[in-house]
């Protein structure tokens, strides 16, 4: 999640002119856009929208991420005022989850490129013993041969 919002705003600062960085950043004319752009995404990947203690929230299907939209503590109480706090883990150690949270001033792209990596992963190779026992459960797998080295010669 780090990385995704990292390399979006990295994207968006480097753009030569100031209404390239604002267009590649916000994509959005305001706030209240990206509630709505938020939901979108989520609903691309079939997130359901739900409330938790009068907060709401988009669920994951697999329950292994959720996003609350909330008032940030800076707010005046109206759509440019929300923030958005994206936790992400194993299903069943929500106390061990990943948090995002994005004040109301982070450019909307960011936190939509956040979220992707949630909603939309992608296909990533890792060794089996780097994953955490904790997270295989929720992994597709596919083993794949190496090639053993070739013998030193002359040995």
């Amino acid at each position: 999640m780090v990385m995704a919002a990292a390399r979006r705003l990295a994207h968006g600062t480097g753009q030569p002119t100031h209404a390239e960085r604002e267009q590649h950043l916000w994509s959005h004319t305001c706030h209240a856009d990206t509630f709505q752009a938020l939901h979108t995404e989520a609903a691309r990947a079939r997130w359901s929208a739900g409330t938790r203690c009068c907060t709401p929230t988009l669920d994951a299907p697999d329950g292994t991420a959720t996003l609350r939209i909330h008032r940030a503590a800076e707010g005046h109480g109206d759509a440019r005022d929300l923030a958005y706090t994206l936790t992400a883990g194993a299903r069943g150690h929500e106390a061990t989850w990943r948090t995002a949270e994005f004040s109301r001033t982070v450019p909307t792209s960011v936190i939509r490129a956040t979220l992707r990596t949630v909603t939309d992963p992608g296909r990533y190779t890792r060794r089996a013993s780097r994953i955490p026992m904790l997270h295989r459960a929720a992994l597709r797998t596919h083993p794949v041969a190496r090639r053993c080295p070739e013998p030193a010669l002359g040995r």
